[in-house]
């Protein structure tokens, strides 16, 4: 578990460098520096409570289906995963190979790869745009990790081929035993992380459609490959999409809350609402 580690503080080197290779002003660096923090705090109250850049929508709607998914994670295993189920219309092999694209080399090398790949033409064809969406990029990927590696260490979820059992947990898995790091998928939070902050940065159908097919497949790989029970995959999308979403509205609207605070003066007992 120690090289995941490296792999992170390695993604936090390059978005640095990233940072101070252009040509900023030493105190611009200083505030750029201050927002990264800035902005995981501002990730975590977005995912973890009620934030104006949190989509509730996207909450809801993913806590609902992670407990359908929760009593159906046995059933849809043994159907995709042993039973290597092929509908509807052959997609779940097709997106398996879509999916690999990103398993091959892993989250760590396919993100050091694009990142450079969008950070260099941003650079060549003076793309201020892509170069923000680079920053925006790793940004997310380390802050989503963070997250996906302490809900891991907390949860301690067997994977499929442990026990065959998705009701086994081994919580605070601080010695990182990989066996029982299947809850949130990091592969999927990371993926849906990066093609977040690309759909939502190029905002036509034509990027969107591409972006959430590719994060899909990743999700549907993992699935396939016996690597993660379904509601490890939902919980890890909707974690990734969350931290991509709030990174991008926080570069365009600033740090901008929605608080809800119980009042009580003489007039009698109320809420704050404030924005």
């Amino acid at each position: 578990m120690v090289r995941p580690f490296l792999q992170l503080s390695f993604l936090i080197v390059v978005f640095n460098f990233t940072l101070f290779a252009q040509n900023v002003q030493p105190k611009d660096q200083t505030e750029d520096l201050n927002n990264y923090w800035d902005d995981f705090k501002l990730a975590s109250n977005s995912v973890f409570s009620l934030e104006k850049y949190g989509s509730w929508e996207v909450l809801g709607f993913s806590g609902l289906a992670t407990l359908f998914y929760l009593s159906t994670d046995m059933e849809l295993h043994e159907e995709y995963g042993l039973e290597r189920e092929n509908k509807p219309l052959g997609l779940p092999r097709v997106m398996e190979k879509i999916g690999n694209i990103y398993d091959r080399p892993g989250p760590f090398y396919f993100t050091l790869g694009l990142s450079s790949i969008m950070y260099g033409s941003g650079k060549i064809f003076e793309d201020e745009k892509l170069v923000q969406t680079t920053h925006l990029l790793l940004k997310s990927v380390i802050i989503s990790s963070i997250f996906t590696v302490a809900l891991k260490t907390l949860i301690g979820r067997a994977r499929p081929h442990v026990k065959n059992d998705p009701h086994i947990f081994k919580p605070f898995n601080y010695k990182f035993d990989s066996a029982y790091l299947s809850m949130p998928s990091g592969h999927t939070s990371t993926v849906f992380a990066m093609m977040t902050v690309i759909a939502h940065q190029y905002d036509s159908w034509y990027v969107k459609i591409p972006a959430y097919t590719f994060a899909t497949s990743v999700a549907v790989q993992r699935m396939n490959d016996k690597k993660h029970w379904i509601s490890d995959l939902l919980i890890g999308g909707t974690l990734g999409y969350l931290v991509g979403d709030t990174i991008v509205n926080r570069s365009l609207y600033g740090s901008q809350k929605l608080s809800i605070k119980p009042l009580l003066d003489s007039r009698g007992l109320g809420l704050s609402f404030n924005f």
